[in-house]
């Protein structure tokens, strides 16, 4: 399966530190906030009572209780004593049941956004084009469709904030079941309460890797990020619940397309583990601390080449507000070894709209955006890596109200947008030659989260026209968007499972 580009509500959570006030005017206000952070990153905002599902909710085995994490950014804690990794279920070549291709969820605040239940639906989209309600639960959010479509993994809020659960439906619906809550992690005893966080399938079977997070009994104590950087798996057919890192070790993580490999981005390193836990390889490259102005400690998004060999990463310099600020771009091997591919003068925190640099799924071309120091806009940069080991820069803009973006899986074309405050706009895509650039979305008021279903389909969440909410949308390029379902809630997440 080729590996999914960043979807506009990863990257957002890290640029809104500075950019805060742009970011809402670039995508009209008001829009779904992202349930996670980064990236895959799902996670509920409010803390909200669970509402019941279609079936009565069946809990998981549970690993053994551990020490609890204490309440700092990065806490520590006892590894966990796990059962033993069962093997991985192998790929079936013809899913047995229906499958899903768009999933998506939604619910909205209402009148009162501390209620604490706003009731929402996870939809599929069967094979006529129409929504079909899987499950409903409370701030239902980021669905994630297997490997082989006939599963969808999403989160529902709990009463407790910041405190969510892991579930799972089949695409035939009416059998939501429970995979991972509280009583699946250690315990944080009288003092935190750990959750689910971030999750992705392993390609092939049906395994789900996921972090967690922690939140003090008595809630929030102020800003951070409350997350415990530990790694963990769950088998969706069994439910056992494996430990692969122990609390602190590890950081934002991304799976490889083969799933054979997951590296893991920590605030001073990156770091490659095997998808069953082994071959644990740390450092294979270090770097200093990067200054946020926050409390959230910098972790650079990995982004995983088509066929699970390699992945890139782009490194900021340790200040990157500084006059002498640069990124360091790299491709890295499973084996460990590190390419140097360029060193680009910019800011790659806080200094684009299109930032952290977005790779093609090739490896060979990659895009980003740097802010105009006069307001004139952002200039957007596409270069390629040349076998001569040069690097070419294709730049265009200044464009104002530019957001963006995401690559197609056969790194043919970049998606992005520019949006004007109060008239409409417009998405485009670059594609690998200055000609071919082509518009989509006509009358663009807001774009939120877009998906490639192929090298030239995209369906996404947008406002078109004069509509004032959300709905979900297929196009192909040279040919009119299709509205697939309107008048969403404001809160709405989207997954899209390519062929």
């Amino acid at each position: 399966m080729p590996t999914k580009t960043l979807k506009l509500w990863q990257w957002l959570p890290v640029a809104a530190l500075a950019l805060a006030g742009l970011a809402c005017a670039t995508f009209g206000g008001g829009g779904p906030d992202q349930p996670t952070d980064a990236v895959g990153n799902v996670a509920t905002a409010a803390a909200l009572t669970a509402t019941a599902l279609v079936t009565t909710p069946d809990v998981p085995t549970a690993t053994p209780e551990a020490g609890a994490p204490p309440t700092t950014e990065e806490p520590t804690a006892e590894e966990p004593t796990a059962e033993t990794p069962t093997e991985a279920p192998p790929a079936t070549a013809a899913p047995a049941g229906p499958t899903c291709a768009i999933a998506y969820a939604d619910f909205s605040l209402g009148a009162d956004p501390a209620a604490p239940v706003h009731t929402g639906n996870l939809y599929c989209l069967d094979a006529g084009g129409a929504p079909v309600v899987l499950a409903t639960g409370n701030q239902p959010s980021g669905p994630r469709i297997s490997p082989d479509g006939t599963l969808i993994a999403f989160q529902l809020a709990t009463a407790t904030d910041g405190v969510s659960e892991l579930w799972v439906v089949s695409a035939a619906g009416g059998d939501a079941r429970l995979l991972v809550g509280t009583a699946a992690l250690p315990s944080g005893g009288d003092t935190t309460i750990n959750s689910p966080k971030s999750y992705q399938w392993l390609a092939g079977t049906h395994t789900l890797v996921f972090d967690t997070r922690y939140i003090p009994a008595g809630g929030p104590f102020g800003p951070g990020e409350y997350i415990n950087s530990d790694l963990w798996t769950v088998n969706v057919d069994t439910g056992v619940v494996t430990a692969l890192l122990p609390a602190g070790a590890a950081g934002a993580f991304a799976v490889s397309p083969n799933g054979q490999t997951v590296a893991i981005a920590r605030p001073t390193g990156l770091d490659l583990v095997n998808a069953d836990g082994g071959n644990y390889r740390q450092d294979v490259i270090t770097f200093p601390a990067i200054l946020t102005y926050s409390e959230y400690a910098y972790k650079p998004f990995i982004q995983w080449g088509a066929d699970g060999t390699f992945f890139n990463v782009s490194i900021p310099s340790p200040d990157p507000m500084a006059a002498d600020a640069r990124a360091d771009f790299y491709r890295v091997g499973v084996d460990g070894i590190v390419t140097p591919l360029t060193s680009q003068p910019i800011n790659i925190v806080f200094g684009g709209m299109v930032t952290p640099p977005q790779y093609a799924p090739n490896g060979r071309f990659v895009v980003y955006s740097v802010s105009q120091p006069d307001g004139t806009g952002e200039v957007f940069h596409q270069l390629e890596f040349l076998a001569d080991g040069t690097v070419a820069d294709r730049s265009m803009g200044p464009t104002l109200f530019l957001s963006g973006g995401q690559w197609s899986p056969d790194s043919t074309y970049f998606q992005y947008a520019v949006t004007p405050l109060g008239a409409p706009g417009q998405g485009y895509v670059t594609g690998t030659t200055a000609e071919s650039v082509q518009t989509f979305a006509n009358g663009l008021a807001a774009l939120w989260a877009l998906e490639w279903q192929d090298g030239t389909t995209m369906v996404f969440i947008a406002k078109l026209g004069a509509a004032d909410t959300w709905s979900l949308y297929r196009q192909t390029l040279g040919s009119e968007p299709v509205l697939l379902a309107g008048s969403l809630g404001e809160q709405v997440t989207l997954d899209v499972r390519q062929p």
